[in-house]
Formats: structure tokens, C-alpha cells, sequence
């Protein structure tokens, strides 16, 4: 974290979180990440966050607020709501055009925001 994410983080205008929704959340994995950018507060504030989360239904909601969450906690700029996919195997969330449309979306949001931004 120290030496190489920390500062892409810190250099970055947005970021966008993603994690497989197992058990009705975001993975440990960006649980981990989350918890471990305590040491950032104050730091990422304005930068614009995104959220995209797939999993079997149950807990989508969940891990997408969670996202959101630490978009807030730490004063980011949530672009949208999130993007959520459902898919029960490895690669089928390809073929969910809905979804596929709905990260398209997201990042054109992106890009949107940040132009607002360096306007200001």
C-alpha cells in the first residue's frame, strides 16, 4: 500500500471500486483495501469515485453502499449509484448488456465530473 497504491491514490482524480459480492458484501479483499486508507483522511477529498459490483443478487445493495460508504466517508464524489450486475459463472457478466451499458454510463460520468471540476 505504502509504495505503490498509496500514492496512485493520492495522484488520481477517480477511482473505481469493483468486488464479486459472495456474502452479501464487497469481498475481503476491498474490505481490506477500505480499511487500510484510514491513514488517507483528508486526503481524497473531491477525487470522483465510481462503484460496480456482480454477484448472485443477494447482497448487491449491500456491497454497493458499502462502496459508497468509504466514497463518503472520506469527502469523494460519488459518480452515480453504482453499477450492479448478477452472474452465477466466471465471465458470464459479458453478456449482460444492461449491465454492460450501465459501466459505459458511469464512466462517461466520470469523465463529466472531472471536466466540471477543472473548470472550478
Amino acid at each position: 500500500m505504502t509504495n505503490q497504491i498509496i500514492p496512485l491514490l493520492l495522484n488520481c482524480e477517480g477511482m473505481v471500486l469493483g468486488s464479486p459480492v459472495y456474502f452479501n458484501n464487497v469481498s475481503s479483499t476491498l474490505k481490506a483495501f477500505i480499511d487500510r486508507t484510514w491513514c488517507l483522511k483528508d486526503k481524497l477529498r473531491n477525487k470522483i469515485g465510481g462503484a460496480v459490483v456482480v454477484g448472485r443478487g443477494y447482497g448487491i445493495e449491500s456491497a454497493i453502499t458499502a462502496i459508497n460508504a468509504f466514497f463518503l466517508k472520506h469527502e469523494m464524489i460519488p459518480a452515480n449509484r453504482g453499477v450492479t450486475g448478477v452472474a452465477f459463472e466466471g465471465g458470464e457478466i459479458i453478456q449482460n448488456q444492461e449491465s454492460i451499458e450501465s459501466a459505459t454510463q458511469l464512466g462517461k460520468r466520470i469523465i463529466e465530473i472531472s471536466g466540471l471540476i477543472k473548470k472550478l
